[in-house]
């Protein structure tokens, strides 16, 4: 009995299962352990008295690492200085991450995005976020991740997070938008429990653009059919 030779369907759907998020992001004992002592250093500074420095750097190095064994295919240009901002986390895609792109295994947005680490004593406030939004829009990035302890401020459209909502709806189309995600300790310790990193950017993108979406309340008024006919 003869083989049948796979269809290029079979085969698309072979390679994109061996390239899942999870399967480029599966970390090794090695690299799982390193990760938690990391996460583990982050909660401890967190839960003392120990300076906004020490707390910062924690994060940072933790993110750093998090980037690091996120499928080896991202690029991190760090303390990046323009003439007017300093940016923590500049992050591209290497030559291994770029196929992955061309071949729509991950977001678009992952090709290209700023990362800020805020370690603060309590969740990011507004006013911060307004100033992540400007930053974005001063370099032309159009996808930014804060990486947090405590998140942001606010539920729904209220505060941080609202302010996320409504700079997302800023424009048309959604490849033009500005996007904000947002990490907190949660995150870490879901990626700690077995997630991954691109599969929780690409669940919070999701979110946000469903959450953010009002076209789906708008539907026509009865008194526009009359206005329309007087124009």
């Amino acid at each position: 009995m003869c083989n049948e030779t796979p269809s290029l369907l079979d085969l698309m759907k072979q390679y994109r299962d061996f390239y899942s998020p999870q399967e480029l992001c599966r970390l090794s004992g090695e690299q799982r352990e390193h990760y938690s002592d990391l996460l583990a250093h982050v909660k401890s500074v967190n839960s003392s008295k120990c300076s906004d420095r020490i707390k910062g750097a924690a994060l940072e190095e933790l993110v750093a690492y998090l980037l690091q064994i996120s499928g080896g295919i991202f690029k991190v240009l760090k303390n990046v200085r323009t003439s007017t901002n300093e940016i923590d986390q500049l992050v591209t895609l290497n030559e291994n991450g770029r196929p992955f792109l061309g071949l729509q295994l991950i977001s678009p947005r992952l090709g290209n995005f700023i990362g800020e680490c805020k370690n603060y004593s309590g969740a990011v406030d507004v006013t911060y976020v307004g100033k992540f939004y400007s930053l974005l829009l001063t370099t032309g990035i159009n996808t930014g991740i804060l990486f947090t302890y405590h998140g942001v401020t606010g539920t729904g459209w209220t505060n941080g997070n609202g302010l996320i909502k409504k700079a997302y709806l800023q424009r048309e189309l959604d490849e033009h938008r500005v996007a904000i995600i947002v990490f907190s300790v949660t995150d870490y310790e879901r990626i700690q429990n077995g997630e991954n990193f691109i599969s929780l950017v690409e669940e919070k993108l999701f979110a946000l653009k469903t959450d953010a979406d009002i076209s789906q309340y708008i539907s026509s008024h009865e008194a526009e059919t009359v206005f329309l006919g007087q124009a």
